[in-house]
């Protein structure tokens, strides 16, 4: 026998051994993989439970076509119609605080977009315009009659202005809270981090991680006071409904924002009283982003709002405007309602 059949043969019994050695030492790691996601599926299953029994529903289910249905609230009489469009990852019932005081002049709504509180999923992807056209639907199935003032905060002023670029019979007022700028090169809009190729698979990863529990955990101890105004419990259902897993899906559903951008881009609101309001906190750059956006209509004005004694979350936030500035929020819509119904603009 040659020496190098030998090495073979040799070779054959120390490589089974060694398979063995993995075999045993992987055992444990994989009954240890199995009980985490284990652990996981029950620990987001009896939360989500826990919050089924906890939240009490607001707004009413309206069908928007195909067997989905999209939740709506709205209370108070007049017109026009206020209109509430919440930024990303945040459900309608964040405007618990303003919808109330608006509804004190006139009529006010805000819903839930698709996947959001307790509205179904919608499709993939939602750009602005499809957001757009799914709350034409739902405010006509509502029953809601125009005109409309639509406030919408962050990404939501995308969706309020592909909007009124669609239905401008239907707008009659816009009022942009901390907006975001199409504009190129501004601090409003983040820059592409990814490839849109791959947001399917992430989607999916995404979905599988909320459904394992993954956000709600690393949340866990993260729950910032309620702003002023608003209750432990409200505060609470915001919270908890921000953390289920349709709504960590719908967020990213939601194409990014450059995709968005392109939707309104070139858009102009026409003669409408325009609104625009910036935190006192931001930087030059982003004020002179925003301000430029008050130049969309003739009647656009630019507002910088009061600065903020307590910022939420860290020194000179201002992401969350319509929490910590309702009252500015409100007297803003107010303005604009009024200047409407005299036809002063």
């Amino acid at each position: 026998m040659r020496p190098a059949d030998e090495v073979r043969i040799g070779t054959v019994p120390r490589f089974r051994r060694f398979l063995r050695v993995v075999r045993l030492a992987a055992a444990p790691v994989l009954a240890i993989i199995v009980l985490a996601l284990i652990t996981g599926l029950c620990y987001e299953e009896i939360a989500e439970r826990r919050d089924r029994a906890s939240i009490s529903r607001t707004g009413r289910s309206v069908s928007v076509g195909n067997g989905r249905m999209m939740n709506i609230y709205c209370s108070g009489s007049g017109s026009p119609t206020v209109i509430l469009e919440s930024g990303h990852s945040v459900p309608g019932i964040s405007w618990s605080l303003i919808q109330p005081r608006i509804a004190s002049f006139t009529r006010a709504c805000w819903y839930d977009r698709a996947g959001y509180g307790w509205s179904d999923p919608g499709s993939f992807p939602q750009r602005s315009d499809e957001i757009a056209e799914e709350l034409h639907t739902l405010l006509a199935n509502a029953g809601e009659r125009e005109p409309y003032v639509l406030a919408g905060h962050l990404f939501g002023t995308f969706n309020i202005r592909a909007y009124q670029h669609l239905y401008p019979h239907e707008v009659a007022g816009l009022v942009l809270i901390d907006p975001v700028s199409e504009l190129p090169g501004n601090p409003t809009m983040p820059p592409k981090q990814h490839v849109e190729a791959m947001r399917p698979g992430m989607l999916v990863l995404a979905r599988m991680l909320a459904q394992l529990g993954v956000f709600r955990l690393l949340t866990k101890n993260f729950h910032p006071a309620p702003p002023a105004g608003f209750s432990q419990e409200t505060w609470h259902d915001i919270w908890e409904l921000t953390l289920q897993p349709k709504t960590i899906v719908a967020r990213m559903s939601e194409t990014p924002l450059w995709a968005s951008a392109l939707e309104v881009t070139g858009t102009q609101p026409g003669d409408i009283p325009l609104l625009v309001l910036s935190p006192a906190s931001a930087n030059p750059a982003k004020l002179q982003a925003q301000a430029e956006l008050a130049h969309l209509s003739p009647h656009g004005v630019h507002r910088i709002l009061a600065p903020v004694s307590a910022p939420m979350f860290y020194e000179n936030s201002g992401d969350m405007v319509p929490y910590e500035s309702p009252q500015e929020v409100t007297d803003a819509i107010h303005q604009i309602v009024l200047q409407i119904r005299n036809n002063n603009f």
